[in-house]
C-alpha cells in the first residue's frame, strides 16, 4: 500500500513537497461530505479504521475545514507554498477556531500532518465500509451536520 505520509511524521511534523501535493489532492478527491461522514463514524463506532488525533468531532471539524478552505481557494502550487511557510491566507473567511489552528506555526504543522494521516487512512475506511455492506450491513445515514 502506498502511504501519503511518512511513518515517522510525528518526530518533526514536516511534510515534503510531495506529501503537500498529496495533501492537496486528497482534500480535493475525497470530498467534504465523505470526510465528515468518516469522521462522524470515527467518534461513533469504535472499530472504524481511521487515524485519530483529535478529542472529538468538533476539534476534527475545525482542523479539516481550515485546510479544506485553503485547498479550495488556492491552486496546488500556492497551497504548497502557504503550507510550507505555515501562513494563513488573508483573503479566506475563517472562523475564529480555524484561525487558532493556523495561527501558531507548530500547531499548523502538526494539524496538517494529522489531517494528512487521517486522509491517508480513508482508503482503509472505504474498504471497511465495503466489507460491512458485503456482509449485509446497511450504511448508516446519520445527521453529521451537527
Amino acid at each position: 500500500m502506498i502511504h501519503l505520509i511518512h511513518e515517522n511524521f510525528t518526530e518533526d511534523y514536516h511534510l515534503s513537497n510531495e506529501e503537500l501535493d498529496d495533501f492537496y489532492e486528497a482534500l480535493h478527491s475525497i470530498g467534504k461530505e465523505k470526510v465528515l461522514e468518516a469522521a462522524h463514524h470515527l467518534y461513533h463506532r469504535s472499530e472504524t479504521p481511521l487515524k485519530n488525533y483529535w478529542e472529538g468531532m468538533d476539534e476534527f471539524k475545525v482542523t479539516f475545514l481550515a485546510f479544506y478552505k485553503i485547498s479550495r481557494k488556492l491552486n496546488k502550487k500556492d497551497f504548497i507554498a502557504i503550507c510550507r511557510k505555515q501562513k494563513t491566507p488573508e483573503d479566506i473567511d475563517f472562523e475564529e477556531s480555524e484561525k487558532k489552528v493556523l495561527a501558531d506555526s507548530l500547531t499548523y504543522k502538526m494539524q496538517a500532518c494529522f489531517l494528512l494521516s487521517f486522509l491517508d487512512s480513508m482508503s482503509d475506511f472505504l474498504d471497511y465500509e465495503i466489507t460491512l455492506m458485503s456482509l449485509g450491513y446497511a450504511p448508516e445515514k446519520e445527521d453529521i451536520a451537527s
